[in-house]
């Protein structure tokens, strides 16, 4: 947007507004930033540009943009001085009532003044307001921002910073009455240091439930630069541990700094959030209303989730450790009914997987399906290590018709995050909610299926309502036998249910059904690059599709591990290391023992540690034996 010239607005009192912006060496951003702020809806402002010496063209284009708007204060610096000590300047020539914080390279949208203005009018009980953002640039992504209250915020505050430092407007009055600014030491982190200074003062932080800036990703950032990044951790984990010391013992906060990230906080794993959360309970000074939301909002809500398994006797193992996995990372909001289409698993295997209640009590129910229902349903030359129990879960809607919706998951998973999220996400419309194919022809079945994107049929929320409102059983069946006449069948169940529900699929995070290709030649199209990065670090379903099976020899998976993580925690613990035991004792006894025989068995070996020791040989009636050199001669017994 052109900013119109206002030469001729000269500010005759108080602005109600003091925008402060510190800028160095941006020329390329710093028009887009300024004209951002100039066109604002609210138009009382003064907007102060503290130039910290820069040697480009920065300097000429503020003397440009000054002339043209009198609200605009340039202050210029003899040498650069710091981004905080530009703050501080900015903060001290502040006449407004309130003071709104801008980056060089930064877009505020047109409105963000005016809904600024008009929360903290309506709040005065609010120190700092920030809003959502949108990341654009060179690592776009939906905003890490999504608190609201201040009570909630107040609680996130021990964990992170939780509101955008260019997005927010503070109350000035709170900073004059209680002499804060900006602490020069603090590099990278001050406004992190500030916000945990003015709760400390009973101050309170919110954050507009709306995006109205975006925050420019590229290579200068500061959390992107190696230089500076570590210098801005470091400075945060000194901030964290300030506030966490009023609650936890070193040992704890070094802890939770291990397995706690920060940035998405809801990436967290929910279980640990779980238990931090109910110890923070404790500590009369942490808001409880903020700890109830919290809880919502990143661990879950009280859910029956219903999930369906397919196995056969061969996958029992596999199928007992995704149990495992599943109840061992669950919340105390997670309670788990599980239906097992049963492709014959035998009694034994049946009671293995039952042990897994010893970790956590579930429901189960074994569901016996007449393979004739399947017969129709052909496996595919692309297929054929695939039984035809993939097929069964066309027919889970009709098995429970009272459900209103229900997981399918394969047996080649591992489960490391709750489901709860997951679970209650809105199904609105849609037939499922899955995750894209990730493999590198996915483009061409989609050409091949006439669809706009692939799913992985692998894991699947389904609507279960819809599917039998709709008759989507019968349709299923059908589209398998068109397709399969018209020859493009290939990947079998997972062919028909995209060609059938095409446009009518959610999908979701890859975290939810992260699949080998996702670290080597995948594709995808849905999501962004930060997107699958965040995935590959912190998934909650490790799929293990493909033919990169954990428990095959020679698995190059790099999660391989995890499998046999939970195995070791699952009911088959003690089976597994048996078999790897009874290999070991074959492998040793070859390395130990050796027998060895010519082609006309005449001459027989015996090595031990590949050292002969005894040597027979067979000649006509006699039978000569050599013990370490010592020989001696029998006769052949008679025939």
């Amino acid at each position: 947007m052109a900013h119109t010239e206002n030469k001729t607005c000269k500010i005759e009192k108080s602005p109600m507004i003091s925008v402060i912006m510190s800028t160095y060496n941006r020329e390329n951003y710093l028009p887009a930033a300024m004209e951002s702020i100039l066109n604002q809806t609210y138009t009382d402002f003064e907007f102060i540009i503290i130039d910290d010496a820069s040697t480009d063209n920065t300097a000429k284009l503020l003397q440009e943009y000054q002339e043209k708007d009198s609200r605009i204060v340039v202050i210029s610096n003899p040498q650069n001085l710091g981004y905080n000590k530009n703050l501080t300047t900015g903060f001290k020539l502040a006449k407004g009532k309130y003071l709104a914080r801008m980056d060089d390279d930064d877009i505020s949208l047109p409105t963000r003044f005016e809904k600024q203005v008009d929360f903290l009018e309506k709040n005065p009980d609010i120190t700092v307001v920030g809003t959502f953002i949108e990341i654009f640039g060179n690592n776009p992504m939906k905003s890490w921002c999504t608190l609201t209250d201040w009570d909630e915020l107040a609680v996130a505050m021990n964990f992170y910073n939780p509101i955008c430092h260019p997005s927010v407007m503070i109350r000035n009055s709170f900073l004059k009455e209680h002499n804060l600014a900006y602490d020069p030491e603090v590099l990278y982190a001050e406004e992190y240091d500030l916000w945990k200074n003015i709760i400390f003062l009973g101050g309170k932080l919110a954050n507009i439930p709306e995006v109205l800036l975006k925050y420019r990703s590229h290579l200068q950032n500061v959390s992107q630069k190696k230089d500076t990044s570590k210098i801005q951790t470091d400075f945060a984990n000194s901030i964290r541990n300030q506030l966490l010391s009023r609650m936890f013992s070193k040992t704890k906060i070094a802890e939770l700094n291990k397995k706690l990230i920060y940035y998405p906080f809801d990436c967290n794993k929910k279980k640990i959030l779980e238990e931090t959360l109910n110890t923070l309970k404790k500590f009369p000074d942490i808001p409880s209303s903020g700890i109830d939301k919290l809880m919502d909002k990143l661990v879950g809500k009280k859910s029956d989730i219903h999930i369906f398994f397919a196995s056969d006797d061969n996958y029992a193992q596999h199928l007992a450790i995704a149990i495992t996995s599943l109840l061992i990372n669950s919340t105390s909001f997670d309670n788990f009914h599980l239906y097992i289409l049963d492709g014959n698993i035998s009694e034994k295997n049946k009671n293995k997987i039952l042990a897994c209640k010893k970790i956590k009590d579930f429901q189960i129910e074994f569901i016996e399906i007449d393979d004739k229902l399947f017969e129709i349903c052909p496996l595919t030359p692309d297929c054929q290590h695939i039984s035809r129990q993939t097929y069964y879960r066309y027919i889970i809607p009709i098995l429970k018709p009272e459900l209103e919706k229900c997981f399918y998951f394969d047996c080649d998973i591992i489960i490391t995050d709750s489901l709860n999220k997951f679970w209650n996400i809105d199904l609105k419309d849609n037939y499922i909610a899955a995750v894209e194919e990730l493999y590198e022809g996915a483009s061409d079945d989609c050409s091949r299926l006439n669809i706009e994107h692939e799913i992985n049929a692998g894991i699947l929320l389904i609507n279960n309502k819809k599917w039998i409102t709709d008759n989507i059983v019968d349709l299923l069946f059908k589209n398998t036998v068109k397709l399969t006449q018209q020859n493009i069948l290939k990947w079998q169940d997972q062919d028909v249910i995209n060609y059938t529900f095409n446009k009518k699929m959610l999908f979701v995070s890859p975290a939810y059904n992260l699949q080998c290709n996702a670290f080597y030649d995948g594709q995808h199209s849905l999501y962004t690059d930060y997107e699958m990065k965040l995935a590959k670090s912190h998934y909650a379903i490790i799929h293990y599709n493909s033919n990169l099976k954990p428990w095959h020899n020679d698995c190059k998976h790099p999660l391989w591990e995890q499998y046999f993580y939970y195995l070791q925690r699952s009911p088959y613990k003690k089976t597994h290391y048996l078999k790897i035991v009874k290999l070991k004792l074959k492998t040793l006894k070859h390395f130990f023992f050796i027998k060895e025989k010519n082609k006309d068995n005449t001459e027989l070996r015996y090595k031990i540690l590949r050292i002969r020791v005894v040597k027979v040989i067979r000649r006509n009636n006699t039978k000569e034996i050599s013990i370490f050199g010592f020989k001696m001669k029998f006769p052949n017994p008679p025939k």
